[in-house]
């Protein structure tokens, strides 16, 4: 793994956990202010009053000094607060922006499907021919069997159009002689 890729695992792991951290700090405050809502609505003031104070200690100072020196106008100073909000996509094109390694991994495959398929069908192939000359040893109905199955998941893989002409002449081959082999077997 590069550093570059190393780096920007790190930011988003670092990321990741202060919105955890904040999603917990978002509920706790709802509880908070629920709780508060409560007792107002009960007419506890001195009770409402101690639950909305203890949201004080997760606050940084400077905030609160902030909207003290502006609490000639709360709502203005409210709406400017919330200018910098971002919604949900805008944070995505940002932590993309600023993750392009990451971002390369997420739009790559994370396989060839064509050269999977061709590769498997490479692979069976030739064992078929190493079974043929006597290179593997073992049961023919279960050779056949296994063979048939690496076809399953070669079929499974990609469209049989993409594959080369000379690829599917092979193919055809093994095809049958798998077919007549597993054919063969019931007979018996």
């Amino acid at each position: 793994m590069n550093n570059k890729l190393t780096e920007e695992i790190e930011i988003l792991q670092r990321n990741a956990g202060m919105e955890l951290k904040l999603s917990w700090d978002i509920h706790r405050w709802s509880m908070v202010l629920m709780i508060a809502d409560h007792y107002l609505s009960i007419g506890n003031v001195k009770e409402a009053r101690s639950w909305i104070q203890s949201i004080y200690q997760w606050v940084e100072p400077e905030m609160c000094n902030d909207m003290k020196a502006h609490s000639g106008d709360l709502n203005s100073w409210f709406n400017q607060q919330m200018e910098k909000s971002v919604s949900h996509e805008e944070a995505l094109k940002f932590i993309r922006q600023l993750c392009p390694e990451i971002e390369k991994l997420r739009k790559e495959p994370l396989f060839n499907k064509e050269q999977m398929k061709l590769g498997v069908l490479f692979a069976r192939n030739h064992l078929i021919s190493a079974y043929r000359a006597n290179f593997i040893d073992c049961d023919l109905k279960e050779f056949a069997q296994f063979m048939n199955l690496l076809s399953l998941v070669a079929r499974e893989s990609i469209d049989i159009e993409l594959m080369m002409e000379d690829m599917l002449a092979c193919n055809d081959q093994a095809e049958e002689w798998i077919k007549t082999e597993m054919g063969q077997q019931n007979e018996i």
